[in-house]
């Protein structure tokens, strides 16, 4: 999906790619896209090769197809699927790595919300020196009757 946004890339040599984000296009709801995307393959190479210093890169090229959304619909989804989709996996891999950590089979009634806190603490890290551990005790120890043997 890129190179339809790479000012970089001739027309002639990203047709293929223009098949490919149309296909996907249509399978989220918008169809017959292909002459709006290779209109704005043109628009977007004509205004890099003018000299627009605007338009260098993906990132601005997709950013043009949003601000002139009323143009080219078309051509702005596939920018902004573009810009929020994931270069790496890595990231979603250790969160699952992590939760697989913390959410073991003693721990499997876990609350979504105390997941999230305890996944937060072990991802990010959490800075013991501004914690005060006698007021997290007195509110643990008052949640509920525990038998709490201190030595």
């Amino acid at each position: 999906m890129s190179n339809l946004f790479d000012p970089s890339i001739p027309v002639p040599q990203i047709h293929s790619d223009i098949d490919t984000v149309s296909d996907y296009l249509g399978t989220v709801g918008i169809e017959g896209s292909q002459s709006e995307l290779l209109c704005f393959a043109n628009f977007a190479r004509a205004s890099h090769n003018s000299g627009n210093k605007s338009v260098t890169d993906i990132y601005s090229a997709a950013n043009l197809a949003i601000k002139n959304v009323h143009s080219y619909p078309a051509s702005a989804e596939a920018a902004k699927r573009l810009l929020v989709s994931p270069v790496s996996t890595a990231d979603c891999e250790r969160g699952l790595s992590r939760q697989n950590v913390i959410k073991t089979d003693l721990r499997n009634c876990l609350t979504v919300k105390n997941l999230e806190h305890l996944m937060k603490i072990s991802i990010e890290g959490n800075d013991c020196k501004d914690v005060d551990f006698k007021v997290i005790y007195k509110l643990w120890a008052g949640k509920k009757q525990r038998r709490i043997i201190i030595k």
